[in-house]
């Protein structure tokens, strides 16, 4: 790529790109992207500084880059100002196996705790090759097949379905492949086409992007539900039922059935507030790593607490 531009940037300035491919790999997660495109900077200078060395001089720590929070919040261009969204966003990618993070390397510094952060270029370079490629190649118009032919008789709809481009298709195909519990796909699009019929829309890929998050988030509450059936509660489950105090008396309990598991995971039951009716137990996770965890164990405690269970972010 050129370095040609009829623009005179001043020099030393900072540069961020957002890439596509960065958000869908991070769930739309901005800021992780973001981290992405920082570390893969700076692992690329590091990297022919590395190429002009002989192979006995390079070293394994020739690559490691430090950064502090505040660096980094500094390089995102206040994409963020809060130090723990970049933590939970620097942890999300270790997880992804995008970064491994060390301590000081030098001996000398054996006191610093600053962090150092290795990049994995092949993990993405994998992902990318496959998963990705796949998932374009094999995306289909979800909205055109599942409900057009139910829908035909709406001309408002018709006519929106028909001057759908293949950019905005794209665009909707990569938002619903963002929702995390799949079962809910029929009701957000249910939604999203009532607010379509009704003209409430004017943003129709935010509007989606909205409904998607708050499904992840665990706040979706399909009016269409609600109005037939008026089993979910219009307002936060904590806002109108009672603390159920169970899950704080037998939590040792509750970690013994779920086996041996890290210190951060038992700190995720802890962190999570519980209310209840007769039949539904209401858990209300501080952030989306903490749901994550209860999700993938629902079914268990389900069966510990005999009760249906419900996961939410405050």
């Amino acid at each position: 790529m050129s370095d040609f531009s009829c623009i005179n940037h001043p020099a030393q300035e900072n540069l961020l790109i957002l890439r596509k491919w960065q958000l869908d790999f991070c769930n739309n997660d901005q800021v992780a992207a973001g981290l992405i495109s920082i570390f893969e900077y700076w692992h690329n200078i590091k990297y022919k500084k590395q190429l002009n060395k002989s192979i006995e001089q390079r070293k394994s720590t020739d690559l490691l880059q430090f950064h502090t929070e505040k660096g980094l919040i500094n390089k995102l261009m206040s994409m963020t100002k809060t130090p723990a969204c970049i933590r939970r966003a620097l942890l999300f990618l270790q997880e992804k196996k995008i970064i491994s993070i060390y301590k000081n390397p030098s001996k000398r510094y054996k006191f610093d705790r600053t962090r150092h952060f290795l990049f994995h270029p092949n993990t993405i370079n994998k992902w990318l090759a496959t998963d990705y490629q796949h998932n374009k190649k094999g995306s289909t118009k979800v909205i055109e097949k599942t409900h057009q032919a139910k829908l035909d008789h709406e001309t408002s709809l018709d006519n929106h379905n028909k001057n759908i481009t293949e950019t905005q298709q794209e665009k909707i195909d990569s938002i619903l492949k963002g929702l995390k519990d799949t079962s809910q796909q029929q009701s957000i699009l249910n939604e999203y086409q009532q607010a379509l019929l009704k003209n409430k829309v004017k943003n129709t890929t935010a509007y989606l992007t909205s409904l998607i998050n708050r499904a992840n988030k665990g706040i979706f509450y399909p009016t269409v539900d609600k109005a037939q059936e008026k089993k979910i509660p219009a307002k936060k489950p904590h806002k109108i039922h009672e603390i159920y105090p169970p899950w704080k008396a037998r939590q040792k309990e509750l970690l013994y059935l779920l086996g041996n598991i890290s210190t951060r995971h038992r700190n995720f039951i802890y962190s999570v507030r519980a209310y209840a009716n007769n039949e539904t137990l209401f858990l209300r996770c501080p952030n989306i790593y903490t749901n994550e965890f209860i999700e993938e164990n629902k079914n268990k405690i389900s069966q510990f607490f005999q009760k249906k269970v419900k996961i939410y972010i405050a």
